[in-house]
């Protein structure tokens, strides 16, 4: 998982610190990561238009983006279903 934040931006301080306890919960599952927009300014690459932003990346390739303030919230739900905790709803 990838946490997408800028120094500037508010919510994204918020999204951070949710998926700094989402690490401490699924570390042994999976690696997270943080790039600050203001010192890595290549996650246009991925696709990144807006912030804060959540990747789930899944062999290298990206499975699941989530935008916004609530991006944390979505993404640890998409977790519990990668993982078989929860089962997916369809929506």
């Amino acid at each position: 998982m990838v946490d997408i934040w800028g120094e500037w931006c508010p919510p994204c301080k918020e999204v951070t610190s949710a998926v700094e306890s989402l690490e401490t919960k699924y570390k042994d599952k999976m690696d997270f990561f943080s790039l600050d927009v203001g010192k890595e300014r290549d996650v246009i690459e991925l696709g990144v238009r807006a912030l804060p932003t959540v990747i789930i990346f899944n062999d290298g390739k990206v499975r699941d983006m989530f935008i916004g303030a609530s991006a944390a919230v979505r993404a640890e739900e998409k977790i519990e279903v990668l993982f078989g905790i929860k089962k997916e709803h369809l929506r």
